[in-house]
């Protein structure tokens, strides 16, 4: 079924109404293109729900995240400031976006686009993460600091508490 338009100038146009007169895309043939996207959005969102924090153990992404957080947290001698942690997540997450777009460059043929002869441009954003990430890194020091140890004399009171002394008075007096 066609119908008849006509314009202000007089032309006719012929347009038609039967719905398979739509052209619609072929289909793709093949596998899917495999980029990462999805894989990265899981994790952000699984960063997102935990607060922020890679902490979900059930995934390989969050227990390597999980385990590099816990490594930055004991370089910084294992009690990190308010400050210091709100930068150890965002690193972390810089870190998740760095490892997906790392991924996927290794997976590409070439990182040069042919026709225009220049970079990728998300190699060029990722070198941004990557700068990021170093200060971040620069940020909470590039020193591993030791755990603070407690003083001798801190040291034997707590070892030698009142509940243990009353407990040996005892056994001692028997």
């Amino acid at each position: 079924m066609t119908q008849e338009l006509e314009d202000h100038r007089g032309a006719c146009y012929q347009t038609s109404t039967k719905p398979e007169a739509t052209e619609t895309a072929p289909a793709k043939i093949g596998p899917p293109d495999v980029h990462g996207l999805y894989r990265l959005r899981r994790g952000v969102e699984e960063l997102a729900k935990r607060g922020l924090r890679p902490v979900r153990g059930n995934t390989q992404i969050g227990r390597a995240l999980a385990r590099w957080r816990g490594q930055l947290v004991r370089d910084l001698g294992g009690n990190p400031s308010t400050a210091q942690v709100a930068i150890v997540d965002l690193a972390a997450r810089t870190r998740l976006m760095l490892d997906s777009i790392d991924s996927w460059l290794v997976a590409q043929p070439s990182l040069v686009n042919k026709r225009k002869r220049c970079l990728l441009p998300v190699v060029t954003q990722r070198q941004v993460l990557a700068d990021a990430l170093a200060r971040y890194l620069q940020a909470l020091g590039l020193e591993r600091k030791a755990k603070p140890l407690p003083s001798l004399d801190d040291y034997l009171a707590e070892r030698h508490s009142p509940e243990e002394q009353a407990e040996k008075q005892p056994t001692e007096q028997a």
